[in-house]
Parts: C-alpha cells; sequence; structure tokens
C-alpha cells in the first residue's frame, strides 16, 4: 500500500496493550517472587518485533499507555533477565516452576505465538510454561476469567482512573488479576479526587510502579494504530492516539486536500 502514491499510511502508538493476567489468589502466582521472576522472564521486544511486526512499543506491565496524560514513560523498564529471574525463584524456594499458560487467538491476533516466545524466554531461568491452546468459542466467558493464567487484550482507556477502575479495583467484574494491594487501592481514590494535576500525576505514577514492580498482569506490549487513508484527504501534524482514524474525530479535523 505504501508504494500507491495515492494512499497515505499512518501510525500511531496508543493505550491498546496485549496481557497475561494471573490470578494472584491463587498458587503459585499468590508468591510475589513467582511473579517477579515471571516479569524478568519475557523478552518483550521480541514480542514486539515478531508477534506486531515492529509496530508497536513494550510494554511494562502495567495498563496505562503512552497516550494517557499521567504515563508514567520514566519508570525502569523491566526486560528480559535471566539471572533476576533465577534470584526470584530462588527467593520462592524454587529451582524449578511448571505453570500453565491458556492462550488463543481470540485474546488477540498472535497471542499462541506470543505464549510460545514466552515459553522459550522463561526456559533458561528454571520456568516450563505449559501453553494450552484454548478454543476461540467462549474464550472471554471461560479462559481469560477462569484460569490460572491467561493471554487478553484491553484497547486502553482516555483517562488513568478508566482504565484503573476498570480492571484493578477492587471488586470489579473485570478484575481478572486478584491483586491485593492496600497501597494502591488509597492511591486509586485519592488521585480520584485530586484536583492539583502535579500531585496527581506523583499518585498515577506510583501507582504505576506498583503494577509493574508487584501486581499480577505481564503487559510485553503496546500495539501501533495503524490506518491508511486516500491522498484526497489533509490533516494536520499531530495525530489522535486514543482510538481509531484520528481518536474518532476524522470527521471533525480532516478535509478535502
Amino acid at each position: 500500500m505504501r508504494a500507491n502514491p495515492n494512499i497515505e499510511i499512518f501510525e500511531v502508538t496508543g493505550n491498546q496493550h496485549f496481557t497475561f493476567p494471573m490470578l494472584t489468589n491463587q498458587a503459585p502466582f499468590n508468591d510475589i517472587n513467582v511473579r517477579k521472576a515471571l516479569k524478568y522472564g519475557i523478552n518483550r521486544q521480541e514480542m514486539v518485533d515478531k508477534i506486531l511486526q515492529g509496530h508497536g512499543k513494550v510494554g511494562n506491565d502495567h495498563p496505562i499507555g503512552p497516550a494517557n496524560q499521567y504515563f508514567a514513560s520514566e519508570l525502569p523498564q523491566l526486560e528480559l533477565d535471566v539471572d533476576k529471574a533465577k534470584f526470584y525463584m530462588k527467593a520462592a524456594g524454587l529451582t524449578e516452576l511448571n505453570v500453565d499458560l491458556s492462550a488463543s487467538d481470540a485474546a488477540f491476533t498472535g497471542a499462541v505465538d506470543a505464549s510460545h516466545l514466552y515459553h522459550a524466554s522463561a526456559k533458561g531461568a528454571g520456568i516450563n510454561i505449559n501453553v494450552i491452546q484454548e478454543p476461540a468459542d467462549g474464550y472471554w466467558s471461560k479462559g481469560w476469567l477462569e484460569k490460572g493464567w491467561s493471554a487478553g487484550y484491553w484497547s486502553g482507556r482516555a483517562t488513568e482512573d478508566w482504565m484503573f477502575s476498570t480492571v484493578y479495583e477492587r471488586g470489579v467484574p473485570w478484575n481478572n488479576n486478584q491483586w491485593e494491594n492496600a497501597r494502591f487501592q488509597e492511591l486509586l481514590l485519592s488521585a480520584r479526587a485530586e484536583l492539583d494535576s502535579d500531585k496527581r500525576r506523583d499518585q498515577y505514577t506510583e501507582m504505576q510502579m506498583l503494577c509493574s514492580e508487584e501486581g499480577g498482569v505481564i503487559v510485553p506490549m503496546y500495539a501501533n494504530t495503524v490506518d491508511a487513508n486516500t491522498t484526497k484527504l489533509a490533516h494536520g501534524p499531530d495525530l489522535g492516539n486514543l482510538w481509531q482514524m484520528d481518536s474518532n474525530r476524522i470527521s471533525e479535523r480532516w478535509w478535502f486536500a
């Protein structure tokens, strides 16, 4: 399509992210050292390169994306580190870990392949991931909400509170990791009411840090939104990245060239 002079391709990184949530109220995921070992056992860049073919960026195990106002880009980036994974395995009293990971391409395109990449990268740390390919039919009502560890995705939300309160707030129906952290829940309520933007940024940054360091969801990558348009249309230099088609504002912000 890029070879066609009458077509323009535009691409932005937004909030859509792919996930591997684990039920932290079940063994072995109730052990923070196991969760940390799994966080250091995944090659995020490899997934971006091979699953998204470069059309994305690495995630950092929290759900706030680059299109959010308080996205904490300054947090230390989690990376594949076999030695650290082994360290946390030892802290959990383990020399080997055998876990099932349920996946289906219903979760996201390439989810099964991504799970096999995870299996390959974690193996060097003594983490044996058994990838279970689940049927697409009924995956969201059975596999995703009921399995101990599974693949999934979120399109992201326009605000930090919307995203956190949809999936990470205590007791909400779609909290499919059951992670309990008193400080996180306290910050969720206080940030919701905070009017000082700098203070609110600090609160949301701490929440992202807590998710990244202790949480029960692996977020390996964000997906780019890739769109195409005829060159008969024109637009400004900046494109929205909350949703597709210039954050769904194409009818407001585009014109005939």
